[in-house]
Formats: structure tokens, sequence, C-alpha cells
């Protein structure tokens, strides 16, 4: 009864701290979506050592070869020319770099750049439409600082700069700069992690809430993950409460990490994969538990058990940013993205759908809905640990994943499995199509 008390405090002070904190935080993303485009004239790109000894004062130094340099050695002659730091992402070894950032005294002369690599355009067999789409989701979705357009052909290259300034010129600047903090305290939001976790054990509440003042980063993992677990404890009443309790949970723990480190990349959000897998194998591991009829049946009981072990690595494999991906996938990619502005994910489009079917469906299968359906939940939050994406892009997205799930569902259900006509859904039907066909690449 005292943890139901709990939840329910940790629920309303939640809801609190979003309304306040969240206006904040919505502003200055906004802010950071600005960013700088450039074919490489005026800034510095180190890809050897020696180099370090020649750079200018106030220069914008680039690092494009992060194993050519140690990282005391880079934050000494960068802070020693009050220079700005450029982190490309994706490039091997980059916490070197990031280690060099850690250890400047000017901390604020930092940025974050996108480019290809060498010969990337051809290994990614990519085309001027998918190059440009590819550097809007740098933008958009991650709030890069500087768009480097090199490695890819002229043609190419004058395709993306003229829609990038067509469409997104609004947010162009000269040079880039780093995403400012939040001006107000962090531990709050933190108090709300610590508060959900204390009602599914309250010594595991005290304990996240101490770890809090030797390492911010894994408390903040800790009582996140324990929360998780927390919101589908109590909160099993419908698909759609749970998925904005999990909307909730994933803004208050991005609020958390509100800081200048987080938001620029520095660091990141740590136990990535413990968050989207926890949920789902304690939910897994219940339904099994309770299905008896599984173990008797020896067939039925090793088909699942392989079908649930590629399920959960293949899960595991596609997250994160070097997910393999097929060609085809990247095409389908490609084009939600230039309609929908940022795709849903589509772990959340087929979870979301057996959640509903949870819901609905009494079966023996239930709990395999309900393995799918804590998917999708555990993806949402997830997709607020990113740090970096702006806070309304992942708000977004999460309605899209959840609408467009909900969208099909009724669709296959209540019009196929059940035979009814619906003239709402056929309404919702006709307009996202007209929505999905009145654009065009």
């Amino acid at each position: 009864m005292i943890k139901k008390k709990i939840f329910y405090i940790a629920l309303v002070y939640t809801i609190v701290i979003v309304g306040i904190y969240l206006p904040q935080r919505w502003k200055s993303d906004f802010e950071a979506l600005k960013f700088s485009l450039s074919d490489g004239n005026g800034y510095v790109f180190l890809k050897d050592k020696n180099a370090l000894e020649s750079i200018e004062e106030n220069s914008y130094v680039i690092v494009d070869n992060p194993d050519a340099f140690q990282p005391y050695n880079l934050a000494y002659y960068l802070d020693k020319t009050l220079s700005y730091l450029g982190y490309v992402e994706f490039r091997k070894n980059d916490e070197r770099v990031l280690e060099a950032e850690k250890t400047r005294k000017y901390k604020d002369l930092f940025f974050r750049v996108h480019m290809l690599k060498e010969k990337e355009y051809e290994k990614l067999h990519l085309d001027n439409f998918s190059t440009y789409l590819r550097f809007r989701r740098a933008v958009i979705e991650r709030s890069i600082d500087l768009l480097v357009l090199k490695n890819i052909p002229s043609d190419a290259k004058e395709y993306v700069k003229n829609r990038l300034e067509k469409e997104l010129g609004w947010l162009i600047t000269s040079r880039p700069q780093p995403h400012s903090e939040l001006k107000l305290p962090l531990m709050l939001p933190f108090v709300s992690l610590t508060l959900f976790t204390a009602a599914l054990s309250p010594i595991l509440g005290i304990l996240s809430f101490i770890l809090y003042f030797f390492s911010k980063n894994i408390a903040v993992s800790v009582a996140s993950i324990l929360a998780m677990i927390s919101l589908y404890k109590y909160i099993k009443k419908n698909p759609f409460i749970l998925f904005l309790s999990f909307l909730l949970l994933g803004i208050v723990t991005s609020l958390s990490l509100s800081d200048f480190n987080h938001l620029n990349q520095i660091e990141v959000y740590r136990g990535v994969k413990i968050s989207l897998i926890l949920l789902p194998l304690l939910v897994l591991i219940k339904g099994v538990l309770n299905n008896e009829w599984i173990f008797k049946e020896r067939k039925v009981f090793w088909s699942l058990l392989g079908i649930f072990a590629v399920v959960i690595v293949y899960y595991i494999l596609r997250s994160g940013n070097n997910g393999f991906v097929l060609g085809i996938e990247r095409k389908i990619r490609d084009y939600l993205d230039y309609m929908l502005i940022v795709r849903p994910r589509f772990k959340e489009l087929f979870g979301y759908i057996f959640l509903f079917l949870f819901f609905k469906r009494e079966s023996r299968w239930s709990f395999v809905y309900e393995f799918f359906g804590s998917i999708a939940l555990s993806s949402t939050f997830n997709t607020f640990t990113h740090i970096k994406a702006p806070i309304f892009v992942s708000i977004y997205r999460s309605f899209l994943g959840f609408l467009i799930a909900l969208f099909v569902y009724k669709v296959v259900y209540v019009m196929a499995l059940k035979k009814k006509e619906n003239k709402g859904t056929l309404l919702f039907m006709f307009l996202m199509l007209l929505h999905l066909f009145s654009f065009s690449p």
C-alpha cells in the first residue's frame, strides 16, 4: 500500500517537473537546431599529429583521424590557441576526441560535425536524394552543428547544398556553436526517477539517490531502468496510458541529463542495451512461467525458445548507430523520412500492434503479444535516451509511431478480423494516404 502511494506521488511530481522544465528544454533545443554548412573551406582538418603545432589562434579544428592523436596533446594545443574542437560523428576511436574535450580548460569551444567518410558515397550506393536526407537527418534528429560537404561528387554536393538552403536556410548560421545546457537544477528531474524506483523498492530508491553523488550518469541510468519496471507494474490498464507513462518517463530522463556534456554528445546515456532488453525479458520470463502448457509440449517449447532467442539477438543488433540495415530497408527509411520529417521506429510500429492485441484478445498466446508490446514501450523510452536529439522531435516521433500502429491495428482488426465497417477508420485511412502521396522526392 505504501509503495503504491509512493508511485502516485512520483507520478504527480513528475508531471509537475515536466511542466516546469520541458518549455525551457524545448526552447534550448530549438535554438540548438541552427547549423553551419561548408565544403570545408575555413576549417582546419587534422589527420597528422605533426600538424598540431601549426594550428593558428581561434581556429575551427576538425579531427578527421582520431587514431593519430593523444587526447592530452590535442587538448593542450587547442587550449593554447583558443581553438574550437570539431568532433566528427561515427569515426573509429572517436572517444579520443571526446577524451580531449573532457580534459580541456575551455570546454565551451566545441562543435559536432557530420560528413561522409572517403568513398562512403560509393560503398553505400547513395544517390543525391539519399545523401541530402542523410545530412538533413543529422540536423533534425541529432542537432548537428556543422555539415561538411566533402567526399561526395560535385553534382551531389550542389544538390544537397541547394536543398538544404531552400528547406532549412532559416537555420543556417555562419559558424557552428555548441548546445547550451539548461540553467535549472538537474537533480529535481532525477528525483522523480528515484521516486518511481522507490515505489518498486524503497531501498533501491534510496541507493539510486545516493549513487547520484558519486556518478550522475550511472545513477540516472540505473534509476530510469528500474523506473520502467515500476511503471509497467503499476500501470497496466490500457495501451494508451502505458504509452503516455513511458513517454513521460523518457522525457524526465532526458531532462535529468540536460547538461552541457550530454546535450553535446560528449557523454551519453549508459546502459542503452539493458534499457531495451530488461523489461521485455522479464515480461517473457513471467509469461512463460505462467503458461505451464509450454513445458508439456516439447516441440512448442523448443520452437518458442529458438524464435525468442533470434528476436532478442536481432533486436539488440539492430539497436544503435552501427546496426545493420538492408539496402531495400534504407530506401523505405529514406522515403518515410522525407514524407514524415522523422520516421517512426519500426519496432514501435510492430510492437504497439501486439500491445493492442494483448489488451483486446485473450488467448493462450497473450504472453507473446505482451512480449512484443513491451518491446515497443522500451523503444519509446529509449528514444529519449538520445539526449542530443531535440526533445520535441523525440515526442513527435513517439506519437507518430503509436498513432500509425493504432491505425494499422484498427484497419486489420476492426475491419478484417471483426468484419465491421468503421467510417472513422476509413476517413483516417483516406487522409493518411492523401498525405503520403502528396509528396514526391
